[in-house]
């Protein structure tokens, strides 16, 4: 079992098919999960650090299904009450 890195894409479109992400992402390692939210952006799982960090290398400022697209790491943002 990998890493499990969450990447966020923004400049997705919300007619983006999940295969083109997929695909491009893909190139670079092992994908895990694709979730497009129809708001802008998506969240693409990738199962180890190395391979995440590629993508976002390569990705990152590229055109993905005609849109610009911005790749970097997720962060998660936990509220305590």
């Amino acid at each position: 079992m990998g890493d499990n890195v969450k990447l966020f894409v923004y400049g997705v479109s919300a007619s983006c098919p999940k295969s083109v992400l997929e695909r491009e992402f893909d190139r670079y390692g092992r994908v895990s999960d694709v979730f497009i939210t129809g708001k802008g952006y998506a969240f693409i799982t990738m199962e180890k650090q190395d391979e995440a960090e590629d993508a976002i290398d390569a990705l990152n400022g590229k055109k993905i299904d005609g849109q610009d697209a911005k790749v970097e790491l997720a962060v998660s943002v936990w509220l305590s009450v």
